[in-house]
């Protein structure tokens, strides 16, 4: 009788997360988890500088004193404490809607929602500050938080099934407004 087994299959690592914890004025809590690629001895010291790099990033377009109070990558926690915003615009339910997809297959929309939106960014009453993969923004102020903002979140984060790489084709205003 021959024994039923089930054919050998390639096991690949999955991909690890950053997760950023905030807390705004009301001191409610949210968080962005992003896939990023698998962590090694090799890639971790030069993958914790990038999220560090994305965490600045982040701050850059939350209202003033909106900060990330945590980053976590693979159970390495960076906790600076429970940092609360100074501003009562900086809220959870203001936020930055970021839809990114992988090059190769564009019907794989990724969502990620960034608390705390500084709309101040805004221009022109228009709620994106990307749009079709374009930056529509041209404050040249705003232009460079945001370009830092893309160039860290595409430096690190991946699609969690295929591990490519991902690509900002929005960033919107969504939520409520005050």
């Amino acid at each position: 009788m021959k024994a039923n087994r089930q054919p050998s299959r390639k096991v690949r690592a999955m991909p690890d997360n950053a997760t950023f914890v905030y807390y705004d004025y009301d001191e409610e809590v949210s968080k962005t988890e992003v896939a990023i690629a698998p962590l090694t001895a090799v890639n971790f010291a030069a993958s914790a500088t990038a999220i560090t790099t994305l965490r600045d990033a982040i701050q850059g377009l939350l209202t003033t004193g909106g900060l990330v109070s945590k980053t976590n990558q693979n159970n390495v926690i960076q906790d600076l404490g429970k940092l609360l915003p100074n501003s009562p615009l900086a809220q959870r339910e203001i936020k930055w809607m970021v839809i990114a997809v992988p090059p190769s297959d564009p019907f794989s929309i990724h969502k990620f929602e960034l608390p705390m939106a500084n709309l101040a960014l805004l221009e022109n009453r228009n709620k994106y500050l990307v749009r079709g993969g374009i930056v529509v923004v041209t404050t040249p102020a705003t232009v460079t938080l945001v370009n830092a903002f893309i160039t860290a979140f595409e430096a690190v984060a991946v699609d969690a099934v295929s591990e490519e790489a991902l690509e900002i084709v929005s960033i919107q205003q969504v939520g409520r407004n005050l």
